[in-house]
């Protein structure tokens, strides 16, 4: 485990993920497609606008 902003948190943790496919949803809810949120393997996430 690591310690980040002061909360320890595991590698293994899937909130961060369970948020994301959260926002994916809402973006999708709400036709925005100007913007995607891309997964960079091993890095993180990037929001991306067309």
């Amino acid at each position: 485990c690591r310690l980040a902003r002061g909360i320890e948190y595991c590698i293994t943790d899937r909130s961060i993920d369970m948020r994301i496919s959260s926002l994916r949803k809402k973006f999708s809810k709400a036709h925005i497609h100007t913007a995607t949120i891309k997964t960079i393997r091993h890095h993180g996430y990037m929001l991306t606008g067309k």
